[in-house]
């Protein structure tokens, strides 16, 4: 497991799309919501497949956010 942080989404994106692009193997990045929308597109540019695998459901609470 690797942690990635950024103090920008710009930033965020583009070291995510190289740990993507650079990883040997298959990677897997969990619980991406609507305010992670970068992570997407960097996942996207980074040429990986992007698969749903569960659901992150909330009522009555704030969207999970980094």
């Amino acid at each position: 497991m690797v942690l990635l942080a950024a103090a920008r989404p710009d930033i965020a994106q583009a070291l995510l799309r190289e740990a993507l692009a650079s990883c040997p193997q298959e990677a897997f990045v969990p619980s991406i919501t609507a305010v992670n929308e970068w992570a997407m597109d960097g996942g996207l540019a980074a040429g990986v497949d992007i698969v749903h695998q569960g659901s992150v459901a909330v009522r009555d609470m704030p969207v999970p956010e980094p």
